[in-house]
């Protein structure tokens, strides 16, 4: 949509269940208003995402029901096209492992932490990130070394792809890249089971 001529994303978030309903009017924010938070903070960290605009929480019964979170639009790519044999993608991959150690270093662990969640762009010879999608995010002072690798393992499913990035985040550590890589991968694989065992439950293939 568009207002005042200026181009806005207004996301609708699911439809609470009657327990997370309560959770969000008495416990903690709602995903509408931790996303709007979460993205002041990370822009006053000196990081990019979407300026918040606002977040509409309706109530009904005294309880939260609905909420929106409206932000400026962003018509950058995110790195979802990245691939193993993607070409001439070495240094976009060296700025984007240098810039996930940047979050971390800082505190912010994504909370759905892939590549369709981290927006780039290109100029003066340098590459620069955006990114979206942070309701579930977290801020952890001084997160753990195993806090930060598994917020890594989602990435992206191709494991030639994630050892690239991941080998690249470890040496801006000074962390060892063949221990980091082997506890990703181990976090990776139990949270596909884990996916795998929820599917054979419901009876999806």
């Amino acid at each position: 949509m568009s207002m005042d001529g200026v181009n806005l994303v207004v996301k609708q978030y699911k439809r609470p269940l009657f327990h997370q309903r309560l959770d969000y009017t008495f416990i903690r924010p709602s995903k509408a208003k931790r996303a709007y938070l979460f993205a002041e903070r990370l822009l006053a960290l000196g990081f990019q995402t979407p300026a918040p605009i606002a977040c509409l929480e309706v109530y009904r019964g005294g309880l939260f029901y609905q909420g929106y979170f409206v932000s400026a639009y962003c018509n950058k790519p995110d790195l979802s096209f990245l691939r193993t044999n993607s070409e001439n993608q070495e240094a976009l991959l060296d700025a984007f492992a240098a810039y996930l150690v940047q979050l971390h270093e800082r505190g912010f662990l994504h909370g759905d932490c892939n590549l369709s969640n981290f927006m780039y762009d290109f100029s003066d010879g340098r590459y620069t990130f955006s990114t979206i999608d942070i309701n579930r995010s977290r801020f952890v002072e001084h997160p753990s070394q195993e806090k930060c690798l598994k917020n890594l393992m989602r990435l992206t499913h191709d494991r030639v792809l994630l050892e690239k990035i991941v080998s690249r985040y470890a040496a801006c550590r000074n962390w060892d890249a063949v221990t980091c890589l082997s506890q990703v991968t181990k976090y990776l694989d139990e949270f596909e089971k884990r996916n795998q065992r929820k599917k054979l439950l419901l009876g999806r293939k």
